[in-house]
Parts: C-alpha cells; sequence; structure tokens
C-alpha cells in the first residue's frame, strides 16, 4: 500500500511538472518568422519561441550592435501584434483555452541573450492588461517595457523603442 502511495505521487509530480515546462511553438507563421530572421541577421544564433502557461516568449541567442537588437525587437513585436498570430496563438492558445481565468492572455517577452549565456542581457516585455488586479483594464500589449541586466524597467514610448 505505502509503494501504491509513493508511485502515484510520483506519477503526480511529474504530470505536474510536465504541463508546467513551456513548448515550442510551431506553427507556419513561427516557422516562417523564425527563418525570416535566422537568414536576415547573421548574428542571430538562435531563435527560441515558447509558450508557457501564462506566456510567450522569443528567445534570441545573439551577437548583434544595439541597433540590430532594436531592429529585431520591433519586427518581433509587429509580429505578435499581426493578425495571424493574435488569432492563432494569443486567442486559441491562450484566450479561448484559458477563458475562465482571470487574465487568459498571455504576458510577451522578447529576450536577448549574448551568444555563450544562459540569461536575459536585455528584455521587453508586455502584457494583455494593464492591472494586475483589475482584467477590465485592457492595454492590449502597447506598452513595453526595457530591462537591460538586472537594473530597474524602462517604460518604452508607444511609438516604439530607443533601446
Amino acid at each position: 500500500m505505502r509503494n501504491s502511495y509513493f508511485i502515484l505521487m510520483a506519477c503526480c509530480l511529474l504530470f505536474i511538472a510536465s504541463c508546467s515546462q513551456p513548448s515550442s511553438v510551431q506553427t507556419d507563421e513561427t516557422k516562417t518568422f523564425r527563418s525570416d530572421i535566422l537568414s536576415r541577421y547573421t548574428s542571430v544564433k538562435q531563435l527560441t519561441i515558447l509558450s508557457g502557461d501564462t506566456g510567450l516568449s522569443f528567445r534570441y541567442v545573439m551577437d548583434g550592435s544595439d541597433a540590430e537588437r532594436t531592429a529585431i525587437f520591433e519586427e518581433t513585436r509587429n509580429f505578435f501584434l499581426s493578425d495571424p498570430v493574435q488569432t492563432k496563438i494569443v486567442k486559441q492558445r491562450y484566450a479561448d483555452k484559458h477563458g475562465k481565468r482571470t487574465f487568459p492572455y498571455p504576458d510577451i517577452e522578447i529576450v536577448f541573450m549574448l551568444s555563450g549565456k544562459d540569461t536575459a542581457d536585455y528584455k521587453y516585455v508586455s502584457s494583455y492588461y494593464g492591472s494586475s488586479t483589475d482584467p477590465s483594464v485592457i492595454d492590449s500589449y502597447r506598452t513595453w517595457h526595457y530591462f537591460e541586466g538586472n537594473k530597474a524597467g524602462v517604460k518604452l514610448e508607444n511609438s516604439g523603442s530607443s533601446h
């Protein structure tokens, strides 16, 4: 009986761990976007697009300049805000699937890691909601924040980035 309890607990823990692990996003749109970025920016060594339980992450490993990073951020943000991504990924994977949650839309992060590192050197983040406690305050991913290393975040202007 005691062994059965431990086996049941192990299975539950395995199930919980597998549910919370981010998974790679493989749609026609993300495959095309990834291929396009990797072919146009030789400084990008790797691009991984991950879907977690409450967020979507674009993770770049690269050696590029600030100007390249800014251009890639702008392209990634525009791609994320495009109708196909908002419909096929944001709405279907999150809003429809988790509609009973208080905040069913994913947070978004665009992360840049210098080659050879596995921590974020630069990160841009945004949310669908403008309040972490009131789902009626909707920002629709208009407000973005920029983080450099462990420094405090900086709010970006709606029209674009200066980083």
